[in-house]
C-alpha cells in the first residue's frame, strides 16, 4: 500500500512531462499495466499451487494478488476523481456501489464454480483480469 500513492503520482507526472507539461487524467490508469501482470500472475498462480499442495506457493501468489489489486483499485479510483473533480463524491459512490453489486453477484456464485475445479476457476478468473485489463488500452 506504501507503494501505491506514489507510484501513481510518479507515473501520472512522467506521463505529464512527455505531454509537454499537459496532465491528463488517463495518465493515471498506467499503473494498471501492474494490475495486469501481477493481478493475472497472482491469481493463476493461486490456483495452480492449490491444486498442487504447495503451501508456500499459495502464500506467495495470494500476496502478489493483493498487490496487484491494490495497484489496480488506486488507480481506477484516482482516474476517476481526476476526471469528475466537480462530482468526485458521486461518481466515487457509483465506483463503489458499482464494485459492492458485482462483489454480491460473484461471492454468490463463486463457491458454485469453485465446487467444479479449483485450478480451472482460478485460472478462468486470472483470464478474466487479463481480459478487462486490457479494456484500458482504449481509454
Amino acid at each position: 500500500m506504501l507503494l501505491v500513492g506514489p507510484l501513481t503520482d510518479f507515473t501520472a507526472a512522467w506521463m505529464s512531462r512527455r505531454n509537454h507539461g499537459v496532465f491528463e487524467p488517463e495518465f493515471r490508469l498506467l499503473p494498471i499495466f501492474f494490475y495486469f501482470f501481477f493481478g493475472t500472475m497472482g491469481l493463476m498462480g493461486f490456483g495452480l499451487s492449490i491444486s498442487n499442495p504447495s503451501p508456500w506457493g499459495s502464500i506467495i501468489f495470494f500476496g502478489i494478488l493483493n498487490f496487484g489489486i491494490t495497484i489496480g483499485c488506486s488507480a481506477v479510483i484516482s482516474y476517476v476523481v481526476d476526471c469528475h473533480r466537480h462530482t468526485a463524491d458521486a461518481a466515487l459512490g457509483a465506483v463503489i456501489f458499482g464494485k459492492n453489486v458485482l462483489s454480491a453477484i460473484i461471492t454468490s456464485e463463486t463457491n458454485n464454480w469453485l465446487s467444479l475445479s479449483i485450478r480451472d476457476a482460478f485460472l478462468e478468473m486470472g483470464g478474466m483480469a487479463l481480459a478487462t485489463s486490457l479494456l484500458t488500452i482504449p481509454m
